[in-house]
């Protein structure tokens, strides 16, 4: 279950709520798999994976350099997360100095709440590996930036999914939070007519999101193969085939 998403994804009355968060991003991506396959499909070689990976098979998520992974023919599945820095807190950027102490483990209190999110949708999407620009690359006058940044077209074209943190103007605010009433699945009653409480406005939640001023954005929405943005009022999937949103509806392109 991802951080918050009990209290925020499963108002009383409504025990499906949170367990409908869950499963619509997984069936977004099952939908895609199955019938996508030409359209979405990753662009570059499958065994090319970025230099490190946090690793989240354990409760503690760990870097990892992606040169120890055993790749199947099938290749390895990893999530990339797009956001927004804000005021990026110093003990959460990995560094040459603090990165052999991170090949063991992450100390939570590293972890601002955008980061514990990405985490928890990762592992809830069923994947082992997360790509985070911040932990992943050596951060500093010593680290590796300039290195890494030549291959970045290729973290987010061969990742299996990105996430997007549309909402949040900063690490330290997280992304899964936000006001009950304004839940999709939350419908108002007029008449015998039952309507969403949110109106689906791609423009409004993603295009013009605090995530969208982010200057490296731009590209990484246009390389990746399929998006899922955590708005500020709804989930909203974006593939080859188009955009949904999390009240169920296809938009129009």
């Amino acid at each position: 279950m991802p951080v918050g998403a009990p209290s925020l994804y499963n108002p009383p009355g409504e025990p499906n709520a949170a367990d409908a968060f869950m499963r619509l991003p997984r069936e977004w991506l099952k939908e895609c798999d199955d019938k996508h396959r030409e359209i979405c499909a990753a662009t570059n070689d499958k065994t090319q994976l970025p230099t490190r990976l946090v690793h989240l098979k354990s409760w503690q998520p760990k870097i990892i350099d992606s040169a120890t992974i055993v790749v199947p023919p099938e290749g390895v599945r990893y999530i990339a997360f797009s956001h927004k820095w804000g005021k990026m807190p110093e003990d959460a950027l990995t560094t040459k100095a603090n990165l052999p102490a991170r090949n063991k483990v992450i100390p939570k209190k590293s972890i601002p709440p955008s980061f514990a999110d990405a985490i928890a949708i990762t592992k809830a999407l069923g994947c082992n590996y997360l790509w985070i620009d911040c932990l992943c690359i050596n951060q500093g006058e010593d680290g590796d930036f300039a290195e890494q940044a030549v291959s970045m077209q290729a973290v987010f074209s061969n990742a299996y999914c990105v996430i997007a943190a549309a909402s949040a103007d900063g690490a330290v605010h997280g992304f899964l939070k936000r006001d009950i009433e304004s839940h999709p699945l939350r419908a108002v009653k007029v008449g015998s007519v039952y309507f969403s409480a949110v109106t689906n406005d791609f423009s409004r939640d993603v295009l013009q999101s605090p995530l969208n001023t982010r200057g490296w954005v731009l590209q990484e929405r246009a390389l990746a193969r399929r998006t899922i943005f955590f708005t500020a009022n709804q989930m909203y999937w974006e593939c080859g085939d188009g955009i949904r949103c999390e009240t169920l509806r296809k938009l129009k392109q």
